[in-house]
C-alpha cells in the first residue's frame, strides 16, 4: 500500500497553509510513503484522507473508502476526493478541493 500524492485540485480562496493526513487500517501513513499488512482474502483495507486549513478556526474534509481484498487482483489505483469548505469570513461557503492517490498491490 503507497500513499502516492495528495495534489490540490481546487482553492477558490479557503486558505493556503494545510494539514494533510492519510491512514491504512487506522495506521498514518505519510505521502510517498508504503507499508505492507498482512490480510486473509476476506479482509478489508480501509483507507482515510483528511485536508484541514490551518488558521483560528480550521475547515476540515476528509473521505474514506473500503476496498475488500478479494477484489484486489495484481495492482489497483485508488483515489479519494476530499472537499473542504470555508466556515467564516467573506469567503464563508467557498471550496478547496484534494485529491488523494493511493496504490495497492498484491505480492
Amino acid at each position: 500500500m503507497t500513499f502516492v500524492s495528495a495534489e490540490m485540485t481546487e482553492n477558490n480562496h479557503v486558505g493556503n497553509d494545510w494539514y494533510l493526513g492519510a491512514s491504512v487500517n487506522g495506521k498514518e501513513i505519510e505521502e510517498g510513503s508504503s507499508v505492507t499488512l498482512n490480510l486473509k482474502s476476506t479482509d478489508s483495507v480501509k483507507l482515510v484522507a483528511e485536508a484541514e486549513e490551518q488558521d483560528k478556526i480550521p475547515d476540515t474534509g476528509s473521505a474514506d473508502s473500503t476496498i475488500k481484498v478479494s477484489s484486489i487482483t495484481k495492482k489497483l489505483s485508488k483515489t479519494l476526493n476530499v472537499k473542504v469548505v470555508e466556515n467564516r469570513g467573506r469567503y464563508s461557503g467557498n471550496v478547496a478541493k484534494w485529491k488523494f492517490t493511493f496504490k495497492i498491490q498484491k505480492q
